[in-house]
């Protein structure tokens, strides 16, 4: 993510960049010129406090240089020297790369685009720099972060699209794991209760009778005595 603008400035003539200016009636002015002569040390400590509040009060605000990416974004250690270009806003004529924190001589292309060559010589380690412009009037940019690599190595945009990837994958493994299983169909009562015409009922009914609890056998047929 790019860093918060940081830059140093005068604090007698501050760079306001969210700030309306305002309009002074000359009854405020008499009174600010006052309470200063009232309040300094001396005439000439109230006239720089005087001079300080009326530019904080009567200055618009500039904006800030912005930078949203950079091209590329890394290179292996050993490969040939190349142009780096920075895109974003607020650029002007006079802006200028800083290469961790260092000025690199700077092609102004356009209000949002620089340009500056990298002299790979000087890359000897793998290891991340920030790169931020700065204006003529001081202020300067978010930074964003540029990576040498080391041969086989990563970037940090490709680690990010795997973890990404590896993420994805898990999350499907668990909505596959956590699927409910279909559930056990139970018959409707009374489904698995055999037809009265089925040879099973028959079987029994014939069974009932066979075991007395129906008509009573007939005894078996016995020669009569001659």
């Amino acid at each position: 993510m790019p860093s918060t603008p940081v830059f140093h400035q005068d604090p007698y003539r501050p760079v306001l960049t969210n700030s309306e200016s305002l309009d002074v009636s000359p009854e405020q002015d008499r009174l600010i010129r006052d309470v200063l002569d009232l309040g300094a040390s001396d005439s000439r400590f109230a006239t720089k406090m005087y001079d300080a509040i009326r530019y904080i009060l009567t200055t618009p605000s500039v904006a800030l240089p912005e930078v949203e990416s950079i091209n590329p974004t890394s290179a292996v250690l050993g490969s040939p020297n190349f142009d780096i270009h920075v895109t974003g806003k607020g650029f002007e004529s006079g802006s200028t790369i800083l290469w961790n924190g260092g000025e690199e001589p700077t092609t102004f292309v356009s209000n949002t685009e620089l340009k500056t060559g990298v002299d790979m010589s000087t890359a000897i380690t793998a290891t991340t720099l920030p790169v931020s412009v700065q204006n003529s009037n001081g202020l300067i940019s978010n930074t964003v972060e540029f990576e040498f690599l080391a041969a086989g190595e990563l970037s940090r945009s490709d680690r990010l699209k795997n973890q990404e990837k590896e993420l994805r994958e898990q999350e499907k493994r668990d909505r596959k794991d956590t699927r409910p299983s279909d559930p056990v169909k139970t018959p409707p009562m009374g489904e698995n209760k055999p037809h009265a015409s089925s040879p099973d009922v028959r079987v029994k009914e014939e069974g009932k009778v066979q075991s007395g609890k129906g008509e009573p056998p007939q005894e078996p047929y016995r020669k009569a005595d001659m």
